[in-house]
């Protein structure tokens, strides 16, 4: 079986206009979505700060700017839901808590870096958990709130080792 193909002397001009029209339009298309504005976030829990004058230790959120634009941090907070099936088939966290003593907002321009440090133990109000028992009971995540971003945000999971 033998393949053969031949181009005729009559090109349409309209379906070669089309042709490279639609090519263009989808390479503009794929630079836009690969120069979107884009964030990573980081979590680590027990972390230390050196030097230290108390025993506390921080949950670090790291966020850097991997788009091509700047973005505005606007806020960061923290949800919980006590299972993973909560987490799957329910749209609204169990409990909702803002860090108000983070500094936003805060202007994070391509390729730079803002991190913020909340405290894993007392960082909640008396009547409930702690972060720590939180992430160890049920599902803690970081949220980023950015300018550029959805409505949720973008979610970090909280994973606190034990002080073993």
């Amino acid at each position: 079986m033998t393949l053969d193909f031949s181009i005729s002397g009559d090109i349409d001009p309209v379906a070669l206009y089309a042709a490279i029209l639609s090519t263009v339009i989808a390479i503009v298309g794929l630079y836009q979505w690969w120069a979107r504005n884009r964030i990573s976030v980081k979590c680590n829990g027990n972390m230390v700060m050196i030097p230290s004058v108390d025993d506390h230790r921080y949950i670090s959120v790291t966020v850097t700017n991997t788009g091509v634009s700047a973005t505005t941090i606007t806020g960061l907070y923290f949800h919980y839901w006590e299972s993973p099936w909560k987490r799957i088939f329910r749209s609204k966290a169990a409990q909702t808590y803002f860090a108000h003593k983070v500094k936003t907002p805060h202007v994070l321009p391509p390729g730079e870096q803002w991190q913020a440090q909340v405290p894993q133990d007392g960082g909640v109000d008396s009547s409930s958990d702690d972060f720590e028992g939180m992430a160890s009971k049920g599902l803690l995540y970081a949220v980023v709130a950015h300018s550029m971003g959805g409505k949720n945000g973008v979610l970090c999971r909280v994973k606190i080792p034990s002080n073993s």
